[in-house]
């Protein structure tokens, strides 16, 4: 006999003697059960019913008003309107990054649009998953701004990888 049908065996001596223990239980209660009159049978499952409707009852009515002064403790109930969720943030649409000199000064950002159509700079955005949701990094502008600091700004030509003239 291997390790494997041992512990096969012993798991199935220890079903085998609970299910005895729970049949012998079962049997006596029976027993006493089937001792009663036809109308102590009645009273005695109706009386049951009744005890286990209100009980089913109080639960829910416990969970409904979420008071935690009862006798069982269960969670409340929630609706979606109750769930306290994260907001979600709305994600920005990328344009492009501009880059050039303003006053002998480098100057480099990021713009992006919302869903309305608005324009959002920024000049130093995370690299994370999370980087075009609107943050405070992303600051508002307007068009007329945007046209304002292209014309201010000098843009540096890409060096290309040729030969030098």
């Amino acid at each position: 006999m291997n390790l494997e049908t041992k512990s096969k065996s012993a798991t199935e001596g220890i079903s085998e003697i609970g299910k005895t223990y729970f049949n012998k239980k079962m049997d006596r209660w029976n027993a006493i059960f089937n001792s009663l009159s036809i109308s102590n049978k009645r009273t005695s499952l109706a009386v049951f019913g009744i005890l286990m409707a209100c009980l089913c009852a109080s639960l829910i009515i416990q969970a409904i008003q979420n008071d935690s002064a009862h006798l069982f403790q269960i969670d409340s109930i929630t609706v979606p309107n109750d769930i306290h969720m994260k907001p979600v943030a709305e994600t920005l649409t990328p344009i492009g990054k501009m880059k050039g000199e303003i006053d002998g000064k480098f100057e480099a950002f990021y713009l992006a649009m919302d869903k309305q159509g608005q324009l959002y700079k920024n000049h130093n955005p995370p690299f994370a998953k999370d980087s075009l949701d609107k943050s405070a990094g992303w600051e508002l502008i307007t068009r007329e701004q945007l046209k304002h600091v292209e014309e201010q700004l000098h843009f540096i030509p890409t060096r290309t990888k040729g030969l030098k003239r």
